[in-house]
C-alpha cells in the first residue's frame, strides 16, 4: 500500500452505505491483488494473486476449532485454515484472512480485535471473490439477475448463499434460498413485507413453468426465481436500481453483512493470532 491508500483507522470508520465508501473498499482490494481492473479477476485467481502480493502462507490445520485465523510468526504471515469446511467456505475464509493481512501490512499496530475489523474483512472477502466490476460484466451477458446470481456462484466458486448476499447488495434488494416447494429457507437483505414474496414463491414452485421465472410484484419491485431441481434461488429488487444498472449507472451499494465467527486477536510468544 502506498501513501495514497486510505488510512486503516479511517477505512474502518466507514459504514459502507454510500458509493464512495464502497469504492474505497474496491480500491483497497485492487491494491491487495495488484490490479486496477478486476472485471476478469475473481474467485480463486483473485485469492491466489492477493495471497502472493500480501506475502501470506496458507496452512491447513485439521485441529483448528474455527474456520481460520491469521498468525504473525517469525517466518511472516500465515493463514491457518480448518480442514472441516467445503471449498466454497474455505475460499471465503482465506479471503477474510487476507483482509486481516492487508490491514496488518498497512498498520502493524492496529488493534484487530473488534467488530469493525471483522465487518471490514467480510466486505473485503466478498469484493475479492466477487468484485463489482465482474458482476457488471456478467450482467451485460446474462438473461436475468437470477441468472447472473447463478453464474456468479459457479464462476467465482463461492457458495450460493454468498452469491445471493452479494447480489442483494448489488441490487439494493433482497435474495435467498427456498426449498423445492417454495418455502423460504434463508433470506438476505431487505424485502418489504407487503410484497408477499413467500406466497409468490409457493405459487411459482406449484406451477413450475420454467427454470427461470420473473414476476412483477407491484410498487416497482420484481421477483426473479431460478429452480435448481431441489431448491429455488430468488432475488427481489426495485425497478429504479435495475434501470440504473442496465443503463450502466453505479448503484448506491448498501451492504448486507456476511456472518462469520472469528477468533479474538491474542498474543502468544512469537505468534499473534488475528
Amino acid at each position: 500500500m502506498d501513501q495514497q491508500s486510505p488510512g486503516a483507522a479511517g477505512l474502518l470508520s466507514r459504514d459502507f452505505t454510500s458509493v464512495t465508501s464502497w469504492r474505497v473498499v474496491e480500491e483497497w482490494v485492487n491494491r491487495s491483488v495488484g490490479l486496477t481492473d478486476r472485471s476478469r479477476c475473481f474467485g480463486k485467481r483473485a485469492v491466489e494473486l492477493a495471497t502472493r502480493n500480501l506475502g501470506v502462507t496458507i496452512t491447513i490445520d485439521p485441529a483448528l476449532p474455527i474456520a481460520g485465523e491469521l498468525r504473525i510468526t517469525r517466518d511472516g504471515l500465515v493463514a491457518y485454515l480448518s480442514s472441516h469446511q467445503n471449498e466454497a467456505r474455505r475460499n471465503f475464509t482465506i479471503a477474510h484472512e487476507l483482509g486481516h493481512a492487508s490491514l496488518y501490512i498497512y498498520d502493524p499496530k492496529l488493534d484487530q480485535a473488534n467488530g469493525a475489523i471483522e465487518r471490514f474483512c467480510n466486505v473485503f472477502a466478498a469484493e475479492l471473490l466477487m468484485p463489482w466490476a465482474y458482476i457488471g460484466a456478467l450482467n451485460s451477458n446474462s438473461r436475468s439477475f437470477a441468472h447472473t446470481l447463478l453464474l456468479l456462484a459457479a464462476r467465482s466458486e463461492a457458495s450460493l448463499s454468498s452469491a445471493s448476499i452479494r447480489m442483494a447488495e448489488y441490487l439494493r434488494g433482497g435474495s435467498g434460498l427456498a426449498d423445492r416447494h417454495g418455502k423460504i429457507m434463508r433470506q438476505y437483505g431487505s424485502i418489504p413485507d407487503r410484497l408477499r414474496v413467500g406466497e409468490w414463491l409457493l405459487r411459482i414452485a406449484r406451477e413450475r413453468r420454467a427454470t427461470f421465472t420473473s414476476v412483477r410484484l407491484g410498487w416497482g419491485w420484481t421477483l426473479e426465481a431460478a429452480f435448481l431441481g431441489r431448491r429455488h434461488v430468488f432475488i427481489v429488487y426495485p425497478a429504479p436500481t435495475a434501470n440504473a444498472l442496465l443503463s450502466a449507472a453505479v448503484p448506491d451499494r448498501s451492504p448486507v453483512a456476511l456472518r462469520a465467527d472469528r477468533p479474538i486477536a491474542a498474543n502468544s510468544g512469537d505468534v499473534t493470532r488475528l
